[in-house]
């Protein structure tokens, strides 16, 4: 006997009973042939099935979560929306999806490229709650964060492009980050049309890379009492961040503790300060110039411009469990070599 949660598993989405609702009315709306009205009948009907893939839904997802921040700034404020005195390690982002139609093989399970694509978006939401991915202004009045020198009604733009932004490192510091590489571990598969989350959080850094895992996991199985969530898949992913314009890396440590990230509000003050007077970019590009230098990527003869106490990060609290994390993503696949098979 097949339970309520299998059964609606197979209910459409809102959103895919309005493009339905769509495709009917424009359906009735035309006057042809028999025959042209089944040749009608099939297209509207694939293209029901598979309107999620369907050429810029994919950037409508993803692109879809800055509007989605800046309504969640509004209504919760800037501390329940941004990690800021929060642990990097045990701050989680969940993102929900759905195994459609249009993202499962003949299996009837979720593709594994789909996996790659719910990443994305998943990803992408985690910059955009952890390090403010793209935040510009209007965040709303939340005085009692921001310095008064700082222009709440100012309207800034993606990359310090203008205004006065007091969101986190991709703000006014001109900060992106690149994807480097994921591996993906399949452990069971997810049923078409089942409901999903992925799960993304960081396990570990260093003076480049910042590595953090996608889990995607299903509701437990009523079959048995347990109240676990399924893993379904894990994704390993390596990243770093950039300094628009410069090859530059800078350190996510820097990254994460402009953010605001860390286990009190002393970072976010500090980046408070820095964007107050202006400094934070330079912040940033010392912290990366002194990784580099670290490296040996710069010569000995480069002098770093900076100030007393910008060696310090505010990210040590952390150290013990950044290096516990770095021993496992040290098995990540190494794929020098590779080149030549």
């Amino acid at each position: 006997m097949p339970t309520l949660s299998t059964v609606s598993r197979f209910l459409p989405s809102w959103s895919t009973v309005l493009v339905g609702l769509i495709l009917n009315y424009a359906l009735k709306t035309s006057s042809t042939t028999v025959r042209s009205q089944w040749l009608r009948r099939t297209f509207f009907t694939l293209l029901w099935l598979n309107w999620r893939s369907l050429p810029f839904i994919w950037h409508l997802h993803l692109f879809g979560q800055v509007p989605l921040l800046h309504l969640r700034l509004r209504l919760y404020g800037l501390d329940k929306v941004f990690a800021i005195a929060k642990d990097p390690f045990d701050t989680k982002v969940i993102t929900r999806g759905t195994a459609t139609w249009d993202a499962s093989d003949w299996n009837m399970h979720l593709s594994n490229s789909s996996y790659a694509k719910a990443c994305d978006v998943a990803r992408f939401k985690w910059l955009c709650n952890v390090v403010g991915c793209f935040v510009a202004q209007p965040f709303g009045r939340m005085d009692e964060h921001v310095p008064d020198v700082v222009d709440l009604d100012g309207l800034g733009s993606c990359g310090g492009g203008g205004g006065n932004q007091v969101g986190p490192a991709f703000g006014r510091e001109d900060i992106w980050s690149p994807l480097a590489q994921t591996a993906f571990y399949f452990h069971r598969e997810i049923p078409i049309f089942a409901s999903y989350e992925i799960d993304v959080h960081v396990v570990a850094w260093d003076d480049k890379w910042l590595y953090y895992v996608c889990r995607f996991t299903t509701p437990p199985n009523k079959k048995t009492s347990s109240s676990e969530r399924t893993l379904n898949c894990v994704s390993l992913c390596r990243s770093c961040f950039k300094m628009k314009g410069s090859r530059l890396s800078i350190p996510p440590s820097r990254v994460l503790s402009i953010s605001g990230v860390g286990p009190d509000r002393s970072n976010w003050d500090r980046a408070m300060g820095f964007r107050a007077e202006g400094k934070g970019k330079a912040w940033l590009k010392y912290g990366g110039e002194l990784a580099a230098k670290k490296a040996g990527k710069l010569g000995t003869d480069h002098v770093l411009v900076g100030e007393e106490g910008w060696d310090e990060d505010g990210m040590r609290d952390y150290e013990e469990r950044r290096i516990e994390g770095l021993k496992i993503v040290g098995r990540f696949g190494d794929v020098r070599g590779w080149e030549n098979l």
